[in-house]
């Protein structure tokens, strides 16, 4: 008989360490946020959004923020100011923990939540599908503002840099020679998005991603609410509208063109 042993546990050293025992007097959150609302312009700058509109989020959010422990728990003010601070600036997530004065995973288990929770409370009042109205009032805009008759978005895609998961080859390895994931997005003549993909592997070209998306799968399904075909200006010819990228153009039958096919009023 062969006995199985297992692993024992490693008992901690200490339950906090002593530099976070102060953390309500020296953290970050509790030292620079006294003096940053007295000062709008450094707020705006820190957080990229003014003090006003910080408080509106957290008004939305604080319900689904709260914690309840038998310690005093981290507030849900703190629990956002963290999570902007950190997307809006980056940073080694080691560097906060001693500007926040936090554990490791304290901080990460709140970047995470947090994000969560904006995103599940806000992606249907922001991100939400637009109708076909609001499709030709976009169509309207990028002709008024930028020359584009038919255009209904712009596309392109964002790395964001991760930690290579175990086992995953060169699946996340993109051409910049770092690990990711990709942030496909689709913004209106005012820089707004309308639709999102996220998680996309960073090896993936854009037109790959775009072919393999939901987004391109709606389009497919004619579940967008895109109008119908319209004759570009000084054209009686129907016309599809179309999605711009840098290099290309993506129509609404799921087609790459080339641009310089078309003249400015559309004609080959």
């Amino acid at each position: 008989m062969f006995k199985i042993k297992r692993k024992s546990r490693q008992r901690r050293r200490f339950w906090v360490r002593k530099l976070y025992l102060d953390r309500q007097n020296h953290g970050l959150f509790e030292s620079a946020l006294r003096n940053l609302a007295r000062d709008e312009e450094q707020f705006k700058k820190s957080l990229r959004m003014p003090l006003s509109l910080f408080n509106v989020l957290h008004e939305l959010l604080e319900n689904s923020l709260k914690k309840h422990s038998i310690r005093t728990p981290i507030s849900s003010q703190c629990r956002l100011f963290i999570t902007l601070l950190y997307l809006a600036h980056g940073g080694t997530r080691q560097f906060h923990t001693l500007v926040h004065r936090m554990g490791l995973t304290t901080f990460r288990r709140i970047t995470l939540e947090t994000s969560e929770v904006i995103w599940n409370s806000l992606s249907e009042l922001y991100v939400t599908t637009p109708t076909e109205t609001e499709w030709i009032r976009i169509a309207n805009e990028f002709k008024l503002m930028w020359n584009m008759p038919n255009c209904i978005g712009a596309i392109d895609g964002k790395h964001i840099n991760i930690t290579c998961p175990s086992n995953s080859g060169s699946m996340f390895y993109n051409y910049k020679g770092n690990y990711s994931i990709v942030l496909m997005a689709i913004c209106d003549a005012n820089y707004t998005f309308t639709c999102v993909d996220i998680g996309a592997y960073g090896s993936q070209s854009d037109g790959g991603i775009f072919q393999f998306s939901k987004i391109s799968e709606a389009i497919e399904n004619n579940s967008l609410n895109i109008p119908k075909d319209c004759p570009l200006p000084g054209e009686l010819e129907p016309f599809p509208h179309y999605i711009n990228n840098r290099e290309c153009l993506w129509n609404t039958y799921c087609k790459m063109e080339d641009p310089s096919n078309y003249s400015v009023h559309g004609s080959k």
